[in-house]
């Protein structure tokens, strides 16, 4: 247990900002919590539940109380032929969690490698990359209302989750702090268990997956683009994510390696540079809309979601819109990645943010489109 006044948030959130919290506590256990709380009247004073700082942006003075969670525990709470259930402390960080998965040969979040920020985030922000959510892989979160003084426990189904959003972003349930969160894994591989679920007799079951497999091929041809003065090479993720994991060829901790060297390519290390990965969200928007931007920009990049709205990429919006000639002393973007917003050093929160209207409105007037930010701002 920690608590402090007047408190550096410098080493608590990856732009690397310096600013301060009134006062600041940590726990490392639910008990040094519920103590804290039954002195402390924490629902009438201004707080902030903060996790590895990954994705929040601070522009003043925090006037109120940061909650700070550093439990780090991993308990399994069943397991059968299949899967496996564990519960993981909310201050565990979120690839160290990854990497004890794959090195138990636990599939389902390898994905996910190195997504920087705590366990705890993953279900409010329900974190996904290169075709995973979170949300896949969560069984229930628990947590304590600091409103009511309560231990509370909300189910897959509870939890509301949807694209980069959950249940805790909503204003009744702001109020909780997440301790712990269970997480449902697996112990075969995704191609075996795809055939044994199959139906029918153990030849027919693989001729299905094979034959599936085999359309999924043809599928991500189509989509594949060359680039010859880039010597660059690119299939829709979303494909080539399937053929990675039903084909068997490539083993959970080659995925991981494979996952990690293009992280860091394209994103890069708030320990290098300040960043909280990508800074906004791709924008859902109307078929009708999205059609008419290709029609005008054949390279739009453009997701499809259901019969009426696709998603489209942010980052694509922001560089048609010229942004990545606008850099600034202390603020800009990452290289050619224009969804990553860097700290150059000195930064302050109000500069990123100013840098960050802009391009929401620069993008509005061009494509008629409202970019929405994934990072918290304060």
């Amino acid at each position: 247990m920690q608590f402090f006044k007047n408190h550096s948030l410098k080493n608590y959130n990856t732009f690397g900002i310096d600013i301060k919290a009134n006062t600041f506590f940590s726990f490392q256990n639910e008990d040094e919590l519920i103590l804290f709380l039954e002195k402390e009247n924490v629902a009438n004073t201004p707080y902030f539940i903060l996790g590895g700082g990954s994705n929040v942006l601070f522009k003043s003075f925090f006037p109120g109380l940061i909650l700070h969670s550093r439990m780090e525990d991993i308990q399994e709470l069943s397991q059968d032929k299949e899967s496996i259930i564990l519960r993981v402390g909310s201050g565990l960080e979120w690839d160290k969690f990854v990497e004890y998965c794959v090195d138990n040969s636990y599939y389902g979040i390898e994905n996910l490698s190195l997504i920087p920020g705590n366990v705890g985030a993953a279900p409010v922000q329900n974190i996904g990359a290169y075709g995973t959510e979170a949300d896949e892989v969560i069984e229930g979160v628990s947590a304590y209302d600091l409103k009511t003084n309560k231990k509370v426990y909300l189910n897959k189904e509870e939890c509301c989750f949807s694209y980069r959003n959950s249940v805790f972003k909503k204003p009744p349930y702001k109020s909780y702090i997440i301790t712990t969160v269970d997480f449902k894994l697996y112990k075969i591989p995704p191609h075996k268990r795809k055939i044994i679920n199959n139906k029918g007799f153990f030849f027919l079951r693989y001729a299905k997956h094979y034959k599936e497999l085999l359309i999924d091929f043809f599928k991500a041809i189509k989509t594949l683009k060359i680039n010859v003065k880039k010597r660059a090479v690119s299939v829709d993720y979303r494909l080539l994510k399937k053929l990675l994991e039903n084909s068997g060829f490539i083993s959970l901790k080659k995925v991981r390696r494979t996952i990690i060297n293009k992280r860091n390519s394209k994103i890069p290390s708030p320990k290098t540079i300040g960043n909280v990965g990508s800074f906004f969200k791709n924008p859902i928007v109307d078929l009708n809309l999205a059609n008419e931007i290709k029609e005008e920009y054949s390279s739009a990049i453009i997701y499809p979601l259901n019969e009426t709205h696709v998603k489209i990429s942010a980052g694509w919006l922001i560089k048609h819109t010229g942004w990545l000639n606008k850099q600034e002393d202390n603020v800009g973007l990452y290289k050619d990645q224009t969804l990553i917003i860097v700290n150059r050093g000195n930064a302050t929160g109000d500069e990123i943010y100013n840098y960050s209207e802009r391009i929401v409105e620069s993008v509005f007037k061009k494509f008629k489109i409202k970019l929405e930010r994934e990072v918290v701002v304060l």
